[in-house]
Protein backbone atom coordinates (compact mmCIF):
# COMPACT_ATOMS: atom_id res chain seq x y z
CA UNK A 1 0.00 0.00 0.00
CA UNK A 2 1.31 3.44 -1.10
CA UNK A 3 2.35 6.01 1.91
CA UNK A 4 0.98 9.38 2.06
CA UNK A 5 2.47 12.50 3.94
CA UNK A 6 0.18 14.18 6.02
CA UNK A 7 -0.32 16.73 3.72
CA UNK A 8 -1.16 14.85 1.11
CA UNK A 9 -3.92 12.79 3.19
CA UNK A 10 -5.62 16.36 4.74
CA UNK A 11 -6.06 17.46 0.56
CA UNK A 12 -7.13 14.00 -0.17
CA UNK A 13 -9.43 14.61 2.88
CA UNK A 14 -10.71 18.27 1.24
CA UNK A 15 -11.33 16.90 -2.01
CA UNK A 16 -13.19 14.73 -1.07
CA UNK A 17 -15.36 16.50 1.00
CA UNK A 18 -15.82 19.43 -1.89
CA UNK A 19 -16.42 17.10 -4.73
CA UNK A 20 -18.27 14.19 -3.46
CA UNK A 21 -19.63 14.47 0.11
CA UNK A 22 -21.57 17.81 -0.02
CA UNK A 23 -22.20 16.78 -3.89
CA UNK A 24 -24.40 13.96 -2.96
CA UNK A 25 -28.18 13.60 -2.27
CA UNK A 26 -28.88 12.71 1.31
CA UNK A 27 -31.93 11.57 2.31
CA UNK A 28 -31.97 13.44 5.25
CA UNK A 29 -31.67 16.46 3.94
CA UNK A 30 -34.90 18.16 2.46
CA UNK A 31 -36.39 21.71 1.94
CA UNK A 32 -39.88 22.45 2.35
CA UNK A 33 -40.01 24.20 -0.57
CA UNK A 34 -39.10 20.81 -2.28
CA UNK A 35 -40.32 18.21 -0.07
CA UNK A 36 -40.10 15.43 -3.09
CA UNK A 37 -36.68 16.06 -3.38
CA UNK A 38 -33.45 14.68 -1.90
CA UNK A 39 -30.64 17.55 -1.28
CA UNK A 40 -27.36 17.56 -1.45
CA UNK A 41 -25.21 19.97 1.37
CA UNK A 42 -24.53 22.31 -1.28
CA UNK A 43 -28.15 22.66 -2.47
CA UNK A 44 -29.40 22.47 0.90
CA UNK A 45 -27.52 25.33 1.99
CA UNK A 46 -28.08 27.27 -1.03
CA UNK A 47 -32.24 27.25 -0.21
CA UNK A 48 -32.13 29.54 2.96
CA UNK A 49 -29.22 31.34 1.70
CA UNK A 50 -31.84 32.35 -1.53
CA UNK A 51 -34.35 33.55 0.77
CA UNK A 52 -32.63 35.17 3.22
CA UNK A 53 -29.58 36.24 1.96
CA UNK A 54 -26.08 35.75 2.98
CA UNK A 55 -23.34 38.56 4.57
CA UNK A 56 -20.17 37.43 5.72
CA UNK A 57 -18.84 38.52 9.20
CA UNK A 58 -16.07 38.17 11.24
CA UNK A 59 -16.48 35.46 14.43
CA UNK A 60 -16.40 38.09 17.58
CA UNK A 61 -13.64 36.71 20.80
CA UNK A 62 -16.74 35.79 22.22
CA UNK A 63 -17.95 33.82 19.94
CA UNK A 64 -14.53 32.19 19.19
CA UNK A 65 -14.58 31.38 23.03
CA UNK A 66 -18.19 29.84 22.67
CA UNK A 67 -16.42 27.66 20.50
CA UNK A 68 -13.89 25.47 22.13
CA UNK A 69 -14.26 22.83 24.54
CA UNK A 70 -15.97 23.27 27.44
CA UNK A 71 -14.82 22.74 31.39
CA UNK A 72 -16.74 22.88 34.31
CA UNK A 73 -13.61 24.04 37.09
CA UNK A 74 -13.06 24.98 40.37
CA UNK A 75 -10.98 28.08 41.34
CA UNK A 76 -8.07 27.19 44.15
CA UNK A 77 -5.47 29.13 44.97
CA UNK A 78 -3.17 27.01 43.00
CA UNK A 79 -5.73 27.77 40.26
CA UNK A 80 -7.97 26.02 37.72
CA UNK A 81 -7.25 21.84 36.28
CA UNK A 82 -8.19 21.22 33.25
CA UNK A 83 -7.54 17.77 31.64
CA UNK A 84 -4.64 17.09 34.21
CA UNK A 85 -3.06 20.83 33.57
CA UNK A 86 -3.11 23.45 36.37
CA UNK A 87 -3.72 26.73 34.83
CA UNK A 88 -3.29 30.31 36.94
CA UNK A 89 -3.40 34.19 36.22
CA UNK A 90 -2.01 37.27 37.80
CA UNK A 91 -5.54 38.77 36.66
CA UNK A 92 -7.32 40.46 39.72
CA UNK A 93 -10.28 38.87 38.79
CA UNK A 94 -9.26 35.39 39.54
CA UNK A 95 -8.40 36.33 42.87
CA UNK A 96 -11.45 37.23 43.21
CA UNK A 97 -13.08 34.45 41.95
CA UNK A 98 -10.77 32.24 44.31
CA UNK A 99 -12.66 29.78 46.52
CA UNK A 100 -16.31 31.05 45.42
CA UNK A 101 -19.23 28.77 44.39
CA UNK A 102 -20.57 29.73 40.74
CA UNK A 103 -24.11 29.10 41.62
CA UNK A 104 -24.50 26.99 38.36
CA UNK A 105 -26.11 24.29 40.19
CA UNK A 106 -26.45 22.08 37.11
CA UNK A 107 -22.49 21.89 37.36
CA UNK A 108 -22.14 21.92 40.82
CA UNK A 109 -21.35 25.23 41.20
CA UNK A 110 -17.72 25.10 39.06
CA UNK A 111 -17.42 27.61 37.00
CA UNK A 112 -17.33 27.54 33.02
CA UNK A 113 -14.22 27.54 31.58
CA UNK A 114 -12.85 26.76 27.52
CA UNK A 115 -9.84 25.64 26.09
CA UNK A 116 -8.57 24.50 22.66
CA UNK A 117 -7.01 21.11 22.51
CA UNK A 118 -4.53 22.02 19.86
CA UNK A 119 -3.56 25.18 21.44
CA UNK A 120 -3.48 23.92 25.20
CA UNK A 121 -0.75 26.38 26.55
CA UNK A 122 -3.88 29.43 27.33
CA UNK A 123 -7.07 28.65 28.19
CA UNK A 124 -9.84 30.75 29.03
CA UNK A 125 -12.27 31.32 32.55
CA UNK A 126 -15.47 32.84 32.53
CA UNK A 127 -15.95 34.93 35.22
CA UNK A 128 -19.42 35.71 35.35
CA UNK A 129 -20.21 36.70 39.49
CA UNK A 130 -17.92 39.54 38.97
CA UNK A 131 -17.79 40.51 34.59
CA UNK A 132 -19.29 39.09 31.62
CA UNK A 133 -15.85 38.48 30.72
CA UNK A 134 -13.35 35.87 29.65
CA UNK A 135 -10.17 35.70 31.84
CA UNK A 136 -7.17 34.35 30.27
CA UNK A 137 -5.39 31.93 32.26
CA UNK A 138 -1.63 29.70 31.41
CA UNK A 139 -0.62 26.77 32.06
CA UNK A 140 1.95 27.01 35.02
CA UNK A 141 4.43 24.97 33.22
CA UNK A 142 3.93 26.39 29.67
CA UNK A 143 7.96 27.97 29.75
CA UNK A 144 9.24 23.90 29.33
CA UNK A 145 6.89 23.70 26.62
CA UNK A 146 8.68 26.21 23.57
CA UNK A 147 7.28 23.82 20.86
CA UNK A 148 3.65 23.69 19.52
CA UNK A 149 1.82 20.47 21.28
CA UNK A 150 -1.35 19.39 21.40
CA UNK A 151 -3.70 17.62 23.67
CA UNK A 152 -2.89 14.15 22.01
CA UNK A 153 0.45 15.03 22.83
CA UNK A 154 -0.09 15.66 26.11
CA UNK A 155 -1.89 12.51 26.94
CA UNK A 156 0.78 10.02 25.34
CA UNK A 157 3.69 12.20 27.85
CA UNK A 158 1.15 11.08 30.52
CA UNK A 159 1.19 7.76 29.62
CA UNK A 160 4.77 7.57 29.01
CA UNK A 161 5.25 8.68 32.56
CA UNK A 162 3.34 7.01 34.08
CA UNK A 163 4.53 4.02 32.21
CA UNK A 164 7.89 4.49 33.58
CA UNK A 165 7.05 4.95 37.53
CA UNK A 166 6.11 8.91 37.52
CA UNK A 167 2.91 10.21 38.92
CA UNK A 168 -0.11 10.89 36.68
CA UNK A 169 -0.27 14.23 38.93
CA UNK A 170 3.68 15.36 38.24
CA UNK A 171 3.06 17.97 35.73
CA UNK A 172 6.80 19.16 35.39
CA UNK A 173 7.98 15.47 34.38
CA UNK A 174 4.40 15.12 32.10
CA UNK A 175 5.71 18.46 30.12
CA UNK A 176 9.51 17.55 30.04
CA UNK A 177 8.09 14.22 28.06
CA UNK A 178 6.25 16.15 25.29
CA UNK A 179 9.15 18.46 24.68
CA UNK A 180 11.41 15.22 24.25
CA UNK A 181 9.21 13.65 21.95
CA UNK A 182 8.59 17.17 19.56
CA UNK A 183 12.70 16.81 19.58
CA UNK A 184 12.42 14.01 18.80
CA UNK A 185 10.19 14.12 16.25
CA UNK A 186 11.66 17.56 14.74
CA UNK A 187 15.00 15.92 14.21
CA UNK A 188 14.43 12.44 13.45
CA UNK A 189 16.26 9.10 15.14
CA UNK A 190 19.96 9.54 15.36
CA UNK A 191 22.04 6.40 15.82
CA UNK A 192 23.47 5.75 18.97
CA UNK A 193 20.98 8.19 20.88
CA UNK A 194 18.62 6.79 23.42
CA UNK A 195 15.05 7.29 22.89
CA UNK A 196 12.90 9.43 24.82
CA UNK A 197 11.23 8.06 28.05
CA UNK A 198 7.84 8.77 26.06
CA UNK A 199 9.20 6.28 23.77
CA UNK A 200 10.14 3.41 25.81
CA UNK A 201 8.10 1.20 27.53
CA UNK A 202 9.24 0.02 31.44
CA UNK A 203 9.26 -3.45 31.97
CA UNK A 204 9.05 -4.98 35.35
Amino acid sequence: MPLYTINELQEAAEQWVALDYQQRPYKGLRSPFTPGLTLSPNEMYAHPVAGTGYRPRPVTAEEARRMLIPAWVTITDTGITIENRTYQSSDRRMRLLTGQRSGVTAHKDRFEARYNPYHPEVAWLFGHLISHEWIEVEFIHRDLLTCRWTQDLWERGTVSVVENGGRKDDQAAIALAVREFRRQTREGPTIGRPLAPMLTRRTP
